[in-house]
């Protein structure tokens, strides 16, 4: 019972918004009758803290209340269901995240189907919309960028694995890494990369390194022979380098002459940081839930993309510091810090997802972000006391 429960959890994870709450209180009706709601004391704290912040910057900024209530029903909910799921005695977190891998592996095998789909139809089973979006794998997810997301945790964990064991056919780990470079990602490619940097120099022989990324190369060269001929591909709009020299450019000059005329994801990052930087209290921020109400007062339309990502802002950092200030920035980096062990695969797997969403994904709970969340605090915190107990038990011995 408790293997399908567990699956059902993960699997909501990958779902929209409204099902994985369904999936979250149909596994909690299930363990209610054995384990009822928790909530850590440090969580609720720090949660009304931000609620009575929050509360004090609309008013006294004249904004408006609604979606302030929207947003903290709709966290507090998931981050009580999660935490109590979570915690429930009978579960441990390590067989969780590996049934989020095998969840990762099918979801990017669909991705795979759905290339090969469109590859032999010119049909995009999963976005019939006709955009150029079409040729990037989305899966179910429903957008490259989310399911770059979602997986990347599983990306960073199979390539540390593959390089560590040398065990380079691992089909698992090469069809999750091929998929998510075929999202074409800009964000997902950035943390890739700052990965590499950070980690991979240390750990990396020269031979895998030369054997490893051809093969990872050519599942990006795979990507473009599935284009077919009778489609045409904007190559400014999806073009890696370009989003980046444009967004660098706009960031160095933020001003809607410059930011209106760069690409559409680039656009959406700099015009929501704009928002961010020129709306009020720039040390509380306008209260939670107001991203959008502040991007209509600062911001005027006109332009044909304007709008693109009012509601969450694009970036959870740009989310965050337009909504909670500076004083909300602190608070999510001392929470990604304080929970790293950097001796456990899963928390730096799960690391380098907060550094994606602080980039791109600027909704609170889609795509499982607060389950990630939850499953890092609770992660570091069973670390934490493990450890303690040896160093007791060492104790112990040391003094009989």
């Amino acid at each position: 019972m408790n293997k399908h429960l567990q699956y059902l959890l993960i699997l909501g994870c990958f779902l929209p918004l409204w099902a994985e709450l369904i999936t979250l209180l149909l596994v909690f009706i299930v363990i209610s009758n054995k384990s009822g709601l928790i909530i850590d004391r440090k969580f609720f704290h720090f949660f009304i803290f931000i609620f009575v912040i929050s509360g004090i910057t609309i008013f006294v900024n004249d904004y408006s209340y609604d979606k302030f209530f929207q947003q903290a029903c709709l966290i507090l909910i998931f981050v009580t269901l999660y935490y109590s799921i979570l915690t429930y005695k009978n579960w441990d977190l390590e067989i969780l995240f590996h049934r989020y891998l095998t969840i990762s592996f099918y979801v990017c095998m669909i991705g795979i189907l759905q290339l090969i789909v469109f590859y032999f139809s010119g049909i995009n089973i999963f976005n019939l919309n006709g955009s150029l979006e079409e040729i990037r794998v989305t899966s179910i997810i429903g957008e490259p960028g989310g399911l770059a997301q979602i997986i990347l945790p599983a990306v960073i964990y199979y390539f540390r694995n593959v390089v560590k064991e040398k065990k380079l056919w691992n089909y698992r780990a090469l069809i999750i890494i091929g998929v998510f470079l075929l999202t074409s990602s800009a964000a997902g490619y950035l943390i890739f990369a700052v990965y590499l940097m950070h980690h991979l120099w240390k750990m990396l022989r020269f031979k895998i390194f030369l054997f490893l990324f051809p093969i990872l190369f050519l599942l990006i060269g795979l990507k473009v022979i599935t284009i077919p001929d009778k489609y045409e591909f904007e190559v400014r709009e999806n073009d890696i380098a370009t989003k980046f020299s444009e967004t660098l450019d706009g960031i160095s000059h933020l001003r809607p002459a410059i930011f209106e005329n760069t690409n559409a994801s680039s656009y959406a990052f700099l015009s929501n940081l704009y928002v961010s930087l020129e709306s009020d209290s720039r040390i509380l921020g306008t209260g939670l839930g107001t991203h959008s109400e502040s991007y209509k007062k600062v911001y005027k339309p006109g332009y044909v993309l304007y709008g693109l990502n009012m509601e969450d802002a694009y970036s959870l950092g740009i989310r965050i510091f337009s909504e909670l200030g500076v004083l909300g920035i602190f608070f999510l980096l001392f929470f990604i810090f304080k929970n790293y062990n950097s001796q456990d695969e899963i928390s730096i797997a799960i690391f380098y997802l907060f550094l994606f969403v602080i980039i791109r994904g600027g909704n609170y709970a889609l795509y499982g972000l607060i389950f990630f969340a939850i499953f890092y605090y609770l992660r570091k915190k069973e670390f934490d006391y493990r450890s303690l107990n040896s160093y007791q038990d060492q104790e112990l011995k040391f003094n009989s």
